[in-house]
């Protein structure tokens, strides 16, 4: 009963988050089209999702709670600072200037 329950539930997140796509797509594919499935590693973190219910759930004391729900709030802040420096590069990598010339009037 326990297994037929995580196969219709969570079975699928934890599956995704496992698969190593980009060892799949190096044997299929070749080495420059790989470089464009980079982001399919982020099946990862979807396991970080259930993370708020394994907290509330947790038989600990009100401390201990806090305490992860803080590390939870950390992280996914860090997760979020890392994702806008990267759009920031790729933006600046496709413009090819950091920063515009003062001197220009536009």
């Amino acid at each position: 009963m326990i297994a037929r329950a995580y196969l219709h539930g969570r079975f699928t997140i934890d599956f995704l988050s496992t698969m190593p796509f980009d060892l799949f797509l190096s044997i299929f594919l070749e080495e420059d089209l790989t470089k464009n499935f980079k982001l399919l590693a982020l099946f990862k973190l979807i396991r970080m999702l259930r993370l708020s219910h394994i907290i509330t759930v947790m038989n600990a004391h009100k401390e201990t709670k806090l305490m992860f729900l803080l590390f939870k709030l950390f992280f996914f802040l860090l997760m979020y600072i890392h994702c806008l420096g990267c759009i920031w590069w790729f933006l600046v990598k496709i413009d090819g200037v950091w920063i515009h010339p003062m001197n220009s009037i536009n």
